[in-house]
């Protein structure tokens, strides 16, 4: 959450004005509501867990473009590409709990699954904003990111791994 909440003063700090920053925002948040759509069909088809895969690698690379755009034009593309990525991924939560967890009490079991995503991307908005506070420069707390995406990709990378396993295979004809 880091690029929703800091890409305004990352857009003026390069040297565009606010109204380019949050028109950068504005593509971003579009294409996450046309991607919440694409990726709940995607999900169908893949499972939840190998979407939310995909989406936090294509987050995560968004974010490290985010830290390397200096042109308008740049930073207008990767947030409609981070808005393509980011509207995929909590989606996904859902879909991976209907399928992998038992029906009792599972309102219960996405509240709590949203309620500590929600914590995690303010905590994360907060550290961007400490990150930057220290250094003076958004392409570091982007590095901070990118970072909590590889461990979160760590971290999903081998629940699919388990997954995958865990099927039964199918017997011989």
């Amino acid at each position: 959450s880091i690029p929703t909440v800091h890409l305004v003063s990352h857009v003026t700090d390069l040297g565009f004005t606010r109204v380019q920053g949050a028109e950068v925002v504005a593509l971003a948040l579009a294409c996450s509501i046309f991607s919440r759509l694409a990726w709940g069909w995607i999900s169908d088809r893949i499972g939840g867990l190998l979407t939310l895969f995909i989406g936090s690698f294509l987050q995560a690379f968004a974010v490290f473009l985010f830290a390397l755009a200096q042109d308008i034009a740049q930073l207008y593309l990767i947030g409609m590409f981070f808005g393509l990525a980011f509207g995929g991924i909590v989606p996904a939560y859902t879909i991976i709990m209907r399928n992998l967890l038992p029906p009792t009490s599972i309102g219960m079991r996405i509240g709590i699954v949203l309620l500590f995503g929600t914590i995690g991307m303010a905590l994360g908005s907060w550290v961007g904003g400490q990150v930057f506070d220290l250094n003076g420069q958004y392409a570091d707390a982007f590095g901070v990111g990118v970072g909590a995406n590889i461990v979160n990709l760590v971290i999903i990378g081998f629940l699919n791994i388990r997954y995958w396993q865990s099927r039964p295979k199918p017997e011989p004809a």
